[in-house]
């Protein structure tokens, strides 16, 4: 089980199909890609897998919605690369 689109807290998401990836990876495989955080897929795909990177459970919605929140509206939006956003989320919050 993973974050999925019904959970999400914003509903002013795009969703391209193209987009859509239905694998959860672990944060490194593309971490100088942008996250598009505008486009939905985009955006659960980075949550999950910083989920997974971190070792949440994934009944804790609790956390996943606090991390989309926090990338939503509180990373500045010129850091856009997977891994400056985790960097930013690692120098910022110490629990999410």
């Amino acid at each position: 089980m993973a974050y999925i689109k019904n959970d999400m807290v914003f509903f002013d998401y795009n969703w391209d199909e193209k987009r859509r990836n239905n694998e959860v990876k672990s944060i490194g495989v593309n971490e100088q890609a942008e996250l598009d955080r505008s486009e939905g897929f985009e955006m659960l795909d980075y949550i999950n897998s910083l989920a997974k990177t971190w070792g949440w459970e994934t009944d804790n919605m609790s956390s996943f919605r606090q991390l989309e929140r926090i990338i939503r509206k509180e990373v500045p939006e010129d850091i856009q690369t997977h891994a400056d956003i985790l960097t930013w989320l690692q120098d910022n919050y110490t629990n999410i």
